[in-house]
């Protein structure tokens, strides 16, 4: 007996040596393969063309040379569309350094003697300073004559009044006031009753909601499919493969209305990139149109050059609802003739943050659809007045605060600032 239960423990014992070798060997291997898999990764290796992932996410399952030609012309004409688009925003862009560009900071007493302050916000065009024409010194107080450019290649008087601080040895401002003469243009009265032409609704009121966002995202990733090319390494291997995948545009809100006065009807349409990893803000403005629809087909479409600023479903951050009487609001704006010429306006809020954004004006005008700031700092509007034609808004920072009158100009075609007021604190930081 006594050696049956020795033999069991002889046998018990080796079987848990051989567990243990058999582990510590697997354990072995596993420690070993990623230094294997760097050691193949670190070499080079180039892309093999035409050649594309087994996975079907990656659009992938076209194998024949027909195909894979026609998925690398799409992908092809998708990136000279994209690089399109990108230019437009280029130029939007410049337009809000060039809005910016009238403000000058503070100046120390060495600057004045030179004529000239620097730009509060970026430059535009290598404009780093502000030269002023003509200075006048009143006590601690000091007013400088400058030009500064506009948006659409006007160029306008402003004024800047500076008041000497002992503590930060400099002259820092307390108003800037357009000194040029302002064309409003004229005031209908009928039509400041009524701010819109036409009937205007938003998406989540249209009864065809459902169709007409299958609609407007068949059309557009039909005709202007977003391909990307995507470059997948298996890591075994070390291989690279490329191939190309289309991310659909999907809706993210619309507005239907009267934009360009077709007779038809009409949708001003934000879309987002339906991506399957999305970051943080997944929904980011991509691409806005103007679709003209007539019997349930698209006629005629436009694209619209914007800044992508983010969208807020349910305006979770919002910055709208306090503004009265300024047409017809929705998600990310509002709709109305405000500059009172015949045409509705888009007036597109453009957040980047919690804090709040620019605005865009976006108008139809012989054939196109022009996009201009009204402003481009983190403001809120305080009110909006129809005879003035006048958009006043308000920032608080811990730089300071101050309030803005921008006032619609007929003859450039756009919000100028009339006016801006420091209420309080210093307006002196120079951000680049």
């Amino acid at each position: 007996m006594e050696v049956i239960v020795k033999k069991d423990k002889l046998q018990l014992i080796a079987i848990l040596i051989l567990t243990a070798f058999i582990i510590s060997c697997s354990k072995e291997v596993k420690e070993q393969k990623p230094v294997e898999a760097k050691v193949e990764t670190s070499v080079k290796i180039e892309p093999k063309e035409n050649e594309f992932l087994s996975k079907p996410e990656y659009n992938t399952h076209v194998k024949s040379p027909e195909q894979i030609k026609e998925l690398e012309e799409k992908y092809k004409e998708s990136k000279e569309y994209e690089e399109k688009l990108k230019q437009l925003g280029a130029e939007l862009d410049k337009k809000e350094k060039i809005l910016n560009y009238k403000f000058p900071t503070g100046i120390t007493i060495d600057e004045l003697a030179q004529q000239k302050a620097p730009v509060l916000y970026s430059p535009a065009d290598n404009l780093e300073f502000i030269h002023f024409y003509e200075i006048k010194k009143d006590g601690e107080f000091c007013y400088c004559k400058y030009k500064a450019p506009t948006q659409n290649g006007g160029t306008l008087d402003y004024q800047v009044t500076y008041k000497w601080y002992n503590i930060e040895q400099m002259y820092l401002p307390l108003s800037y006031d357009l000194l040029s003469e302002n064309n409003m243009g004229r005031i209908n009265e009928d039509l400041i009753e009524n701010q819109v032409h036409g009937s205007v609704y938003s998406m989540e009121n249209d009864e065809k909601k459902d169709e007409m966002i299958k609609l407007f995202e068949d059309y557009e990733n039909t005709q202007y499919p977003l391909f990307k090319e995507v470059v997948h390494t298996d890591w075994d291997t070390g291989v690279k493969t490329i191939g190309y995948k289309q991310y659909d545009m999907k809706i993210l809100d619309y507005v239907k209305g009267n934009f360009t006065n077709s007779g038809y009807d009409e949708y001003f349409v934000m879309f987002y990139e339906d991506d399957p990893d999305p970051e943080i803000y997944d929904q980011f403005i991509k691409r806005v149109r103007c679709f003209v629809v007539s019997e349930g087909k698209i006629i005629s479409d436009y694209y619209i050059s914007n800044s992508g600023g983010f969208f807020y479903p349910g305006l979770s951050n919002d910055k709208l609802s306090e503004v009265k009487d300024f047409g017809f609001k929705f998600s990310q704006g509002w709709i109305a003739d405000f500059n009172q010429n015949g045409i509705n306006e888009i007036y597109l809020a453009a957040f980047f943050s919690i804090e709040g954004g620019g605005l865009l004006m976006v108008e139809y005008n012989d054939g196109f659809f022009v996009t201009d700031y009204v402003y481009g700092d983190r403001y809120d509007i305080v009110s909006i007045d129809w005879y003035k034609k006048m958009i006043i808004i308000k920032d608080k920072s811990g730089n300071g605060e101050w309030i803005d009158d921008y006032q619609w100009n007929d003859t450039l075609k756009e919000f100028i600032l009339y006016k801006e007021q420091i209420l309080g604190g210093l307006r002196n930081e120079k951000n680049y």
